[in-house]
């Protein structure tokens, strides 16, 4: 006997429907004190680690000082006789704490170890505290002065 089919099921037809917006996205957030601070941290040693001159004097404002050096000129000449002279060079600085001024620089307050393998075999390490006095200028921080 012969077996009676069924017909298919009727699939009811495609209904448009209007593509739904994407939700907002919030803003990005701006990258806190402490970010940024150590964003800057992070290069200043690498680029002193490197023995990098430009990307290091680049690191600091036209009058930016180290201690007693004053000026890119000073910087320029202090650092590429330290860099010259070095065959490795290791600066790790730990930050303790990160503030806004009233006149909107980060000082950053911490500890550095610095250690110096001069190419005639002397080695030189020390340690202490350092301050950075950063500044905001065409969008990067600078550093417009240093103590340690």
């Amino acid at each position: 006997m012969p077996v009676a089919s069924s017909p298919p099921p009727k699939t009811p037809p495609a209904t448009r429907t209007a593509a739904a917006a994407p939700a907002p996205q919030p803003p990005p957030k701006a990258p806190s004190l402490a970010d940024q601070a150590r964003a800057f941290v992070d290069h200043y040693e690498a680029s002193y680690r490197d023995g990098d001159l430009e990307r290091f004097v680049a690191l600091f404002t036209p009058d930016g000082a180290d201690n007693k050096t004053r000026g890119e000129a000073a910087l320029r000449k202090t650092y590429s006789r330290i860099f010259g002279n070095t065959a490795t060079r290791r600066l790790d600085i730990v930050i303790a704490d990160i503030r806004r001024t009233a006149d909107n620089q980060l000082t950053v307050d911490g500890r550095f170890s610095v250690t110096l393998g001069y190419r005639n075999g002397r080695r030189y390490e020390h340690e202490g505290p350092i301050q950075l006095w950063l500044i905001e200028q065409g969008g990067a921080l600078k550093a417009a002065r240093l103590a340690y």
